[in-house]
């Protein structure tokens, strides 16, 4: 995507969420700079917190697809995003000007679009 290169998560198939131990050790080996998670496997909680401390250890970046969602983009925003995401991780990018582009996107999600019942 966009010149990224992907490497699947390892999968916890007995609590259907992310192996934390073997994500740790993949983000040390890979070095990402983007770290995601879907929301396929929200069934069960994920250990967002576990996540985080392994982004910040290996200086990546955590994202999550419910959040977007919950803002109300659809897959129309993905592109756009997806472009910002590239332009943020761009050496050659000045963050300033990356920051202020997307503050003036995200203005058109104001709102909560999906909650949970």
């Amino acid at each position: 995507m966009y010149g990224l290169k992907t490497v699947p998560a390892p999968v916890d198939a007995n609590g259907y969420t992310v192996n934390v131990d073997g994500l740790r050790a993949l983000a040390h080996e890979v070095r990402p700079a983007l770290i995601t998670l879907g929301s396929s496997l929200n069934l069960f909680p994920h250990r967002v917190a576990a996540v985080r401390e392994i982004t910040v250890d290996t200086n990546g970046l955590r994202l999550g697809t419910p959040e977007v969602a919950r803002l109300g983009m659809t897959p129309d925003d993905m592109p756009d995003l997806a472009r910002f995401i590239a332009r943020g991780l761009d050496p050659e990018m000045d963050p300033s000007t990356v920051a202020a582009d997307v503050t003036a996107w995200r203005a058109r999600f104001s709102g909560v679009a999906f909650t949970a019942g």
